[in-house]
């Protein structure tokens, strides 16, 4: 059985460590990439299955915004996972439209990381959870 692909982007990498280590440990093959730029290559060589991305990446929202619309385009059965270090409520109108599966706080980290593990491994579907 092939392993399911994951893309990780996120600039800090003791994050992108951490995430690997968890979903390796779910048997997922885990890619990382700390820019958008490195993320899109990654994502049209690889096809990824899930996707997840800091929406405070350097670059900017809009950037991450993009990216995401972009994955949407690209491939709509692509699980779209987000992370943030700060609350996101004056752009939910926009982050419904992009058809992200879900976003995390990273100040919830201990309460949600299973949730995010288990979407982005393919173990619960996103209108499961």
């Amino acid at each position: 059985m092939e392993k399911r692909k994951v893309l990780i982007i996120d600039d800090y990498p003791d994050m992108l460590k951490l995430m690997r280590y968890h979903l390796e440990h779910k048997g997922c093959h885990v890619f990382t990439a700390a820019s958008l730029e490195e993320g899109w290559q990654i994502f049209e060589r690889e096809n990824p299955q899930a996707c997840s991305l800091d929406l405070c990446i350097f670059g900017g929202v809009e950037n991450a915004f993009t990216f995401v619309q972009r994955v949407r385009l690209a491939d709509r059965n692509v699980i779209r996972l987000a992370m943030t270090r700060v609350p996101i409520d004056g752009n939910a109108e926009q982050l419904n439209h992009l058809g992200l599966h879900g976003v995390f706080l990273k100040k919830d980290w201990e309460e949600n990381h299973e949730k995010f593990f288990s979407l982005l491994a393919g173990e619960v579907k996103p209108d499961e959870t």
